[in-house]
């Protein structure tokens, strides 16, 4: 994204850079979301369609730490309302962090009571919310790419409806640092290409994609480091609780039969 950014900023005609950033930025919401791929890809091109439930990675519900947000989603929402719904996430996030920018003071909501109160979060995780809430439907953007107010915001507001989030798109836990295998390794090819064999049985029989039961480079580093236990299977990139609650034991067998 970051290298697409620099070669769209070096485009003269603005109308069409603004275009293509607001597509980067799509294409970044896509990759961080947390609801079905399936929905949001029939979304894009103006359908409708119920979340898939058995086959992609976020209604297969990978191993993540969440996070409740409804506070703060409610602190947003509210700014966005309170602003009169005309204005970008930039602009919105300045008002909740109490910002000293011109153009806040000029429209005196530095005197609103939202002001300020969001203080404690930076400017990537305020980024990170307004992100989740437009994947909720609780935010939409107009026209003029100012936030509005969602069909899914009056319950968050009412406190009806509560708000989580991946605490890694927050960074509000520090991440488990695994003992994973080196990029270039030495494993075992023929324990690898059982491995696969397996996987390709597993995926059959789930009815998914081989690499949402486990990627290639996890199966090297199974190969490689031999784990015997439940513990040192853990320790293996890929491998989070729920994945080897449903595959664990039938990989642990290959590796040590």
């Amino acid at each position: 994204i970051i290298q697409q950014k620099r070669f769209v900023d070096e485009i003269d005609d603005a109308a069409y850079r603004d275009h293509l950033m607001e597509k980067l930025s799509a294409m970044h919401r896509y990759a961080a979301s947390e609801s079905c791929r399936h929905r949001q890809l029939a979304e894009y091109f103006g359908d409708s369609l119920e979340p898939c439930a058995t086959a992609c990675d976020n209604c297969l519900e990978p191993d993540y730490e969440k996070r409740d947000i409804s506070e703060a989603a409610r602190m947003l929402l509210s700014a966005v309302y309170r602003t009169g719904q005309r204005f970008g996430k930039g602009y919105i996030i300045d008002v909740l962090r109490g910002s000293k920018e011109q153009k806040v003071l000029a429209n005196e909501h530095d005197k609103l009571s939202v002001y300020g109160i969001g203080e404690k979060l930076d400017k990537r995780q305020w980024q990170s919310i307004i992100d989740r809430l437009l994947e909720l439907g609780a935010l939409d953007v107009n026209e003029h790419k100012g936030l509005v107010l969602g069909a899914g915001s009056a319950a968050i507001l009412k406190s009806q409806e509560s708000v989580s989030i991946r605490s890694e798109r927050l960074d509000v836990k520090a991440k488990t640092v695994k003992k994973h295998a080196p990029e270039s390794f030495d494993y075992d090819r023929e324990l690898f290409d059982r491995l696969r064999s397996l996987r390709q049985e597993i995926a059959k029989e789930e009815g998914v994609p081989a690499y949402m039961v486990f990627s290639d480079k996890t199966l090297k580093e199974m190969a490689a480091v031999h784990p015997t236990d439940r513990a040192a299977m853990l320790e293996i990139g890929g491998v989070g609780e729920k994945k080897f609650e449903r595959f664990g034991n039938l990989f642990l067998e290959a590796l040590n039969s």
